[in-house]
């Protein structure tokens, strides 16, 4: 057994070495490959890759750095965590491309479209490029810790296209100015939820302008920014190609649905100035004190979430979050105590979030909503209790 794990180190090794020393033919071509959004969570905002191919040696592969695997010991809790890694694999063109096919074998139950971008290189830039990515497959290169907005398939791309080619020149200025917030919106308004989760989750540093550095960190933006790069002063990209078509699916996938968070918190917040009116003839009802209950101790947990998140991870984008003001641990005492000067802390800070947030962080129009609700609550309360 020691034996035949000798020799495939062995052959891991020779081949490595191998391609290092390898060199492109001046008929090869790189490039860029964006992958449009997907249906589930871990795809919806597409996929960037390196594609490779050299018809001398017969070779068309393709560089993935975003390669994680669903079985690792602890998935779940080193994603939250900030501690998944993320690697870099090398691979078939043929391969990669049936992740984006529909098909029952392959668990694929929407096609993708796929973009190219051919890249204007000399055969020495090709090479430089291709080197570099054959470094970053060796075994004690190819693993990252992925980061969303810092360091991920699209900004390793980025990163590496600027360290080996000194002429390259990005623009300067965003077409748009966005903030990496609004970046996010763009892909998340198809799915109400996740939009007012993420918004949730994600903290300040997601208010900041993206500028155009920040803005590659999406694989779509860094194939339009591509098409504004310049290297030693003629256009980056030679050539745009579609190489799979599934652009009527991408149309459908964008379509805007009903904003269903505003919709039912604007709803419950009506019903809830209703019942502060009728605050006195409604104060007995031990059906509404459980639903209180249930909603200050919701908001706890969030509260506690929020907090693991910003101060148990890694994650850069889940620090400094005003949302800690108004979903808090301080609702944990409030739902026991029921003190009025609590309800009154966290009166307060509920309106700070509020004056804060266009300065510091963008809440959702769900959280206005929300906060809206359990301040109606807690002054219902207390207005109760000081006539009693």
């Amino acid at each position: 057994m020691r034996q035949i794990r000798f020799i495939f180190i062995f052959l891991s090794v020779f081949t490595a070495v191998d391609s290092l020393s390898a060199q492109l033919s001046d008929n090869a071509e790189i490039s860029l490959l964006t992958c449009r959004r997907g249906d589930d969570i871990y795809n919806m905002y597409g996929h960037t890759a390196i594609r490779i191919t050299d018809p001398a040696v017969r070779m068309d592969q393709v560089y993935n750095y975003g390669v994680f695997s669903f079985s690792e010991p602890g998935f779940l809790m080193k994603f939250l965590r900030g501690k998944l890694l993320y690697r870099l694999e090398k691979g078939s063109y043929q391969r990669f491309s049936k992740n984006y096919i529909p098909s029952e074998r392959y668990g694929v139950a929407k096609g993708r479209s796929i973009i190219a971008q051919s890249l204007n290189l000399t055969t020495e830039e090709k090479n430089k490029i291709y080197q570099a990515l054959e470094t970053n497959c060796l075994p004690a290169n190819k693993s990252y810790y992925y980061d969303f907005f810092f360091d991920n398939c699209s900004t390793r791309c980025r990163d590496l296209f600027r360290n080996e080619l000194p002429g390259l020149a990005y623009p300067t200025e965003a077409e748009h100015p966005h903030t990496f917030r609004t970046l996010l919106d763009e892909y998340t308004d198809v799915w109400p939820f996740t939009d007012l989760g993420q918004d949730l989750i994600v903290g300040s540093v997601a208010d900041q302008i993206a500028g155009v550095e920040g803005e590659m960190f999406l694989p779509e933006f860094l194939q339009s920014v591509l098409d504004r790069t310049t290297l030693n002063h003629k256009p980056f990209v030679k050539e745009t190609k579609l190489l799979l078509d599934y652009e009527d699916l991408e149309s459908s996938r964008g379509e805007q649905p009903w904003p269903w968070p505003v919709i039912i918190f604007g709803f419950l917040l009506i019903l809830e100035f209703v019942r502060f009116i009728k605050r006195e003839a409604l104060s007995q009802s031990k059906w509404l004190r459980r639903v209180d209950s249930l909603w200050y101790f919701i908001l706890a947990i969030g509260g506690l979430i929020i907090l693991l998140m910003w101060f148990g991870t890694d994650h850069l984008t889940t620090k400094k979050n005003l949302n800690l003001l108004w979903m808090s641990p301080l609702f944990f005492i409030y739902l026991v105590s029921r003190s009025r000067l609590v309800g009154l802390i966290l009166g307060i800070l509920m309106l700070i979030a509020i004056l804060l947030s266009p300065l510091i962080q963008s809440l959702h129009p769900a959280v206005l909503m929300i906060i809206g609700i359990t301040l109606l609550k807690i002054c219902s309360h207390s207005l109760v209790l000081r006539k009693a």
